[in-house]
């Protein structure tokens, strides 16, 4: 009597292991699509929360001129690019400025950029029609990667405690 495997043996063997090993590969695409989601996310996150405490720390300080929209927006825009960020404000809600992120990294790569859209507005509170140097608004929109990647919006209101009664 022989002993061993008949062909067929060996045939249905080979497919359950292969059956096996592409369900296993499949899923690789995802695993590195929830990766490289998770970093954006990550470096949005870094991104706007300096931004944002760049800006409350500069709208809190003796410096800063609240008297008019553009001098508010000036004096915050400034002193975040005398800190080491690249920003500037976008009259447009839809136009994205492009900066190297994390800093320093001057790559081609453009999954090394982030997109950037930073509004600063002082607000009307009395309902005159003219903002008032009480409350500025900040809204910061940042995307990371390839068009369509991944967004996120930071937004604040900054009071100027020195204006308040």
């Amino acid at each position: 009597m022989k002993r061993g495997f008949t062909l067929i043996e060996i045939v249905l063997a080979l497919m359950v292991v292969a059956i096996g090993l592409l369900a296993v590969f499949q899923l690789f695409p995802s695993g590195l699509r929830a990766s490289y989601d998770a970093t954006a996310e990550t470096r949005l996150a870094h991104f706007g929360d300096l931004v944002m405490n760049a800006i409350r720390a500069t709208a809190a300080g003796p410096g800063t001129d609240w008297t008019g929209e553009n001098a508010f927006r000036d004096d915050v825009v400034e002193e975040l690019q005398n800190s080491g960020y690249a920003v500037e404000h976008v009259d447009d809600p839809d136009e994205f400025m492009e900066i190297p992120y994390p800093a320093g990294q001057r790559g081609t790569d453009e999954e090394e950029t982030v997109r950037y859209n930073l509004q600063v507005n002082l607000v009307d509170d009395d309902g005159d029609g003219n903002p008032d140097d009480t409350l500025a608004r900040v809204r910061l929109r940042v995307r990371y990667g390839k068009v369509g990647g991944v967004e996120q919006v930071f937004y604040t209101e900054i009071y100027n405690m020195k204006a308040m009664p």
